[in-house]
């Protein structure tokens, strides 16, 4: 399966592929091609891990991510929907 990188220079908290194909299942709670989705899934996930990591406040969420707001909805979204247990 072919995995679509971004433009951007990665971080060193960037899932690897084998992870993300792994997680992917779990963390789609609408299907990836989703109308309303405007940022790639991955993409998402890699900002919330990049707060995780770095313990940051969402607003200071570098701008080569998904806006912080969007990133922290779904944030909300998977723990609601019990994604991480």
């Amino acid at each position: 399966m072919l995995i679509l990188r971004m433009s951007r220079r990665p971080y060193p908290s960037d899932v690897d592929d084998e992870t993300y194909l792994f997680m992917r299942p779990y963390l789609l709670l609408a299907p990836e091609h989703h109308p309303a989705r405007k940022y790639p899934l991955r993409e998402v996930l890699n900002a919330a891990l990049w707060i995780a990591r770095t313990g940051s406040q969402w607003a200071y969420l570098p701008h080569d991510f998904p806006p912080y707001k969007i990133v922290h909805q779904q944030v909300l979204r998977w723990f609601e929907q019990g994604c991480f247990e």
